[in-house]
C-alpha cells in the first residue's frame, strides 16, 4: 500500500467562501495546531495529482476530454504553496484529468500541453519538470506515539487486541443542513457532521471537497476533529460538497457522504414576512437593505498603494493597507479598462499582488477586502497609466551643419520594456542617403553629409511590446 506524508491541520475548520457573481475564491482554512499523520490513498478515491510550480500568481488550465476542470482558459489561479515557501504555487486534485497547461498571471503559456502527468507529485521550475523536490526531502515533525497507526508487525500482548485489527466501524450518522436544503446567498452556512468510529482509538479525520457550479474550490486536506465547515455562498450558485470521515487505522477506513445545496436570493437581501393584522393584506412589507454583508463595516478603511505611471510589460507591485475590521483578511485586486475588467489576484490572504500590464491605456485599479466577520470594503479607485515605448532625438540639438562635417545622432527612449533596438535613416529630397542596415542596440549614429540641402533624420525604436518613431524633418546642411 502506497503511503505519503501529508500536512494535517487540527482544530475546528473555519472556511470563508466569498459571495460574488462567480466562484472566484477558494475557501480559506485556519487552525490552531499542526499534526502530521500518514495519509493513505483511499480505496474509494482516484490517485491524487499534486503540481508545485515556481512563480507568483500562476494559473493552471486542466481538462478532461473537451471539458475544462479548473475554469475556462487560462484556468484559475494556483494556491500559494506553503510546503515550498515564498515564490511557489500549488495545484492538487483527485479528479481524473487528460492534461494541463501552466500559465503566468496574465494567461501566457509557460508550458505546452502536459499529458503525461495525470497522477503523482511533480515540480515545475525554470522551464523544467521533475519528480524530485528541488528543496530536498523534508522530514515532517514526528507525530506523537499515540497518533501513529500500529503495523501488523507489532506484537500484541496476551491481554489486549492487536491494534491493527478492526474492532468496529465508522459511519456518518447525519449532516446538517440536510441534502438539497436551500441556503441564502450572503449568509454563512455551517455544515455540521455527526460521525462516530469505534475503530482503534476512535479518532476521526475529516476532509471536505467542494465544487461550486462544477468547479473545484477549497483546501483538500484531512483535518482531525474538524466536524464543521463554514462558508458564505454567492448568489445563484450550486455547491456540491463531499464529506470524508476517516478512521485512525492502518487501512485509513473512510466513508463519504455527498450533498448538494443551491443558494437563493441576492447578497445583502433580507426577506421579511408580511405583517399580520385583523384585515388581511395581499402584499409583504418592504424588504430592508442591511448596511453590510454581516454586521458593520463602518470602521474599515482600505488604502491601495501602487505606482501611477508605468510601461507596457513592466511588473508593478500593488499593496493594500487595512485599518479597522477584524483579522484575518482576504484581498482581491482588480484592474478595469473601459468595460473590460480583470481580476489580477483573486481573494487570498496576501496583502500584496504583482501585475504586469500588457497593453497601453489608463486602468482603474482597486482592492476589495473581506474581514473575518464577512464585512466587505473596497478601496478608492487608483488611476494607473500604462504607456508604450517613446523615443526622441536629443542630438544634434542644432538644426544646421556644415558640408562634410560629422553629424552625430543620439536617441533616447522612455517607458521601454527590456532591450531597445534602433534603426536610423537619413533622407534628402525624399531619397535615402544614409541608414543602418538592420536594427541594433546602439543609441547613436554618425553620418557625414556630402551635399547641401534640407535633410530629414528618422529614428525607429522597438522593444518586446511596442514600436516608436522620432524624426527631425528639417536639418539644413550649408
Amino acid at each position: 500500500m502506497r503511503k505519503n506524508w501529508k500536512k494535517i491541520l487540527c482544530g475546528a475548520l473555519i472556511s470563508t467562501m466569498v459571495a460574488s457573481s462567480v466562484c472566484s475564491s477558494n475557501p480559506k482554512a485556519f487552525a490552531n495546531t499542526v499534526e502530521y499523520v500518514s495519509e493513505v490513498t483511499q480505496n474509494n478515491a482516484e490517485a491524487t495529482l499534486t503540481i508545485h510550480a515556481k512563480g507568483d500568481g500562476l494559473k493552471i488550465y486542466v481538462w478532461k476530454g473537451e471539458t475544462p476542470l479548473n475554469g475556462k482558459w487560462p484556468g484559475n489561479a494556483m494556491s500559494a504553496d506553503s510546503t515550498m515557501g515564498s515564490g511557489w504555487c500549488m495545484f492538487e486534485t483527485s479528479e481524473a484529468i487528460d492534461g494541463l497547461i501552466i500559465c503566468d498571471s496574465n494567461g501566457n503559456k509557460l508550458t505546452d500541453d502536459v499529458k503525461d502527468k495525470t497522477s503523482g507529485e511533480y515540480w515545475y521550475a525554470d522551464g523544467k519538470w521533475s519528480d524530485k523536490n528541488p528543496n530536498g526531502d523534508v522530514t515532517p515533525t514526528k507525530a506523537p506515539e499515540n497518533t501513529k497507526a500500529p503495523t501488523e508487525s507489532d506484537t500484541p500482548t496476551s491481554t489486549s487486541t492487536p491494534a491493527t485489527s478492526k474492532t468496529g466501524d465508522i459511519k456518518i450518522n447525519s449532516v446538517t443542513p440536510e441534502d438539497k436544503a436551500e441556503i441564502t446567498a450572503g449568509e454563512k452556512v455551517t455544515i455540521k457532521v455527526d460521525a462516530t468510529s469505534d475503530i482503534n482509538d476512535g479518532k476521526i479525520y475529516y476532509k471536505y471537497e467542494v465544487k461550486c457550479n462544477g468547479e473545484f474550490v477549497g483546501d483538500h486536506y484531512y483535518m482531525v476533529d474538524a466536524n464543521t465547515y463554514t462558508f458564505t455562498p454567492a448568489s445563484g450558485m450550486t455547491y456540491d460538497i463531499t464529506v470524508y470521515a476517516q478512521a485512525h487505522d492502518e487501512d485509513n477506513t473512510t466513508v463519504t457522504k455527498k450533498l448538494t445545496y443551491k443558494s437563493t436570493g441576492k447578497v445583502g437581501e433580507v426577506t421579511q414576512a408580511p405583517t399580520v393584522t385583523d384585515e388581511p393584506k395581499t402584499t409583504a412589507t418592504a424588504t430592508p437593505k442591511p448596511t453590510g454583508t454581516t454586521g458593520t463595516k463602518s470602521d474599515m478603511v482600505v488604502n491601495l498603494d501602487v505606482k501611477k505611471t508605468t510601461s507596457i510589460g513592466k511588473k508593478l507591485t500593488l499593496k493594500a493597507e487595512v485599518y479597522g475590521g477584524s483579522a484575518p483578511y482576504l484581498y482581491r485586486f482588480v484592474a478595469k479598462k473601459g468595460s473590460d475588467e480583470k481580476v489580477i489576484c483573486d481573494y487570498d490572504e496576501a496583502d500584496t499582488c504583482t501585475w504586469t500590464p500588457s497593453a497601453k491605456g489608463t486602468y482603474s485599479v482597486t482592492v476589495d477586502v473581506i474581514d473575518a466577520n464577512n464585512n466587505e470594503v473596497s478601496s478608492d479607485v487608483v488611476k494607473v497609466t500604462v504607456k508604450p515605448l517613446a523615443v526622441k532625438i536629443t542630438s544634434p540639438s542644432k538644426k544646421t551643419a556644415k558640408l562634410k562635417s560629422k553629424v552625430k545622432v543620439v536617441a533616447k527612449t522612455s517607458y521601454a520594456y527590456g532591450t531597445v533596438k534602433y534603426k536610423y535613416v537619413v533622407k534628402l529630397n525624399g531619397k535615402v542617403v544614409a541608414k543602418t542596415k538592420n536594427y541594433g542596440t546602439s543609441k547613436t549614429f554618425t553620418w557625414k553629409p556630402t551635399k547641401k540641402g534640407t535633410y530629414t533624420i528618422i529614428v525607429y525604436a522597438k522593444d518586446k511590446k511596442s514600436k516608436a518613431t522620432a524624426k527631425i524633418s528639417k536639418f539644413t546642411v550649408k
